[in-house]
């Protein structure tokens, strides 16, 4: 993979890296793992954080006989307890999750002190559209399986009179939004008024700020947001508190029974 010509300058300066531990996150795929390779090829040793583990099994294969070494770490962001831990000590920060909190203090002590390079939240935005019938194969086939990522404990999810509602009901009354990359589908978010009624992101996607900019969007066009989160769905429910949301009330969904939280962000 050749690294962007834009990242390939800020890079530049980081030869002879021997000795140095460098952290890149999103680091599976496109620019975070354009960016390991380039770093480890300079001398570093990159921790390579990102959750696909088949995708970092693959980079630190790849980065074998490179002078320096990857060492893959499987990890979720929102557990930002386990983030800080793998920043700990690291020269070198490549940030290309765009995640609204980024690395806290570890982040900050590295802009702060300048040491080599930090590079903060290297995702592009990705192109914003109106849902069209067209989309809909591909759109399912999206939520299906993100829906099972996010929701492992309701029974038949991503699949049967679930997808047949998603099909029939919420894809046709929704006002729905697309986030396309390189003319690619990667995300769908539906409005109800001011209420997200669904927000999925492909897994293959995930952590690059997609959902994030999907968000704001629906922020720019609504004002205040409300929406529904599963109560066993740790990762979104961080991702709403990071995005400004806040708990307002408890109740059941009534097709699962599983508990909901409902949450709300004030208008800005």
């Amino acid at each position: 993979m050749t690294v962007p010509h834009a990242l390939s300058t800020l890079l530049s300066p980081l030869l002879g890296l021997g000795g140095r531990t460098a952290l890149v996150t999103g680091a599976a795929g496109g620019i975070g793992r354009a960016c390991a390779l380039r770093l480890a090829a300079a001398g570093a040793e990159v921790r390579a954080v990102d959750r696909d583990a088949a995708g970092l099994e693959a980079l630190a294969e790849q980065a074998r006989d490179l002078s320096g070494g990857i060492e893959p770490h499987v990890l979720d962001l929102m557990d930002l307890d386990a983030a800080e831990l793998a920043a700990a000590g690291a020269d070198v920060l490549v940030n290309n999750t765009g995640l609204p909190g980024g690395l806290g203090e570890t982040e900050n002590r590295l802009i702060e002190s300048g040491v080599l390079l930090s590079v903060r939240r290297m995702d592009t935005k990705p192109a914003i559209r109106r849902y069209q019938a067209s989309d809909e194969a591909v759109v399912v086939d999206l939520w299906s399986r993100a829906s099972k990522l996010a929701h492992p404990f309701i029974e038949g999810e991503g699949e049967g009179e679930r997808a047949r509602k998603l099909r029939e009901i919420y894809l046709r009354e929704a006002e729905n939004w697309i986030a396309e990359e390189a003319g690619d589908v990667i995300a769908l978010l539906g409005l109800l008024g001011n209420e997200i009624g669904g927000l999925f992101v492909d897994p293959r996607a995930q952590g690059r700020g997609v959902g994030r900019a999907l968000v704001e969007h629906a922020a720019t066009l609504r004002g205040e947001l409300r929406l529904g989160v599963f109560e066993a769905n740790a990762r979104a429910r961080g991702f709403y508190e990071l995005m400004g949301f806040e708990e307002r009330e408890h109740q059941l969904d009534e097709e699962s029974g599983h508990p909901v939280i409902i949450m709300v962000r004030p208008a800005r």
